[in-house]
């Protein structure tokens, strides 16, 4: 019911805040920080993708620091403006592409927090959509977040790199899932990225949540959570 909801929310809340009122004492003894610095290493993750960009929660965003792009994700970078000023100005070197950036650490979309997988792991976990590819959905990792302004346009831009992972190839096991629409998930390999993608926030459809299949080595469950954007239909 919905009072016992409230209930359950509610002692969850009592305890974490207690938990954190604890772990900030000073005199805490030398065999707690091991335990400390655990919690300190999640507290601040979304655990299930649906915790509200609150800056009472979540540390402050550090300042942006300088990234120099390596070759690789620059010429992402060029070919994803080609694409979306649909030129060849960019890829052709005829309007200046800075190869230094802003890197964030995290950004809000629609309220929802998105993370690099060296921040805060949990929220780099995400399904998103690839520019000029496949409309289905593809699974990943946000490796980073940066921003950089352009010569000849006067708002900021905002890309992430996504390392992409590859959906798992058997049919019968994927049924188990998949018979059940897009809440159901899918299976996915968990190890070496099959390749990189640069998109934009706009590109992102939700977290998801990662669960390795006990008896199937390298194979994970993805279960997608709260949506940030629509999925097109084939």
């Amino acid at each position: 019911t919905s009072g016992e909801l409230e209930t359950t929310f509610m002692v969850s809340v009592c305890r974490s805040s207690n938990l954190q009122a604890l772990l900030d004492r000073q005199d805490l003894p030398s065999e707690v920080q091991p335990l400390r610095s655990a919690y300190e290493a999640v507290a601040n993750e979304d655990h299930r993708g649906t915790r509200l960009a609150d800056e009472s929660h979540h540390p402050r965003t550090r300042p942006p620091s300088s990234l120099v792009l390596r070759n690789e994700v620059y010429q992402l970078l060029l070919s994803a403006l080609d694409r979306k000023f649909n030129t060849t100005a960019y890829t052709r070197n005829w309007s200046p592409v800075p190869r230094e950036v802003q890197e964030l650490s995290k950004l809000s979309i629609r309220g929802v927090v998105f993370a690099t997988t060296k921040s805060f792991p949990r929220d780099s976990n995400v399904l998103f959509l690839s520019q000029g590819g496949s409309s289905r959905p593809r699974v990943g990792n946000i490796e980073s977040i940066f921003q950089f302004k352009l010569q000849d346009r006067e708002s900021t831009m905002t890309y992430l790199l996504v390392q992409q992972h590859s959906p798992l190839a058997n049919e019968i096991m994927q049924r188990v899932y998949t018979q059940f629409g897009f809440a159901g998930g899918f299976l996915c390999h968990i190890g070496e990225p099959i390749g990189s993608h640069l998109i934009e926030p706009a590109d992102i459809i939700c977290h998801f949540a990662k669960t390795p299949l006990p008896n199937c080595d390298g194979v994970m469950h993805v279960l997608p959570l709260n949506k940030v954007r629509d999925i097109p239909m084939p």
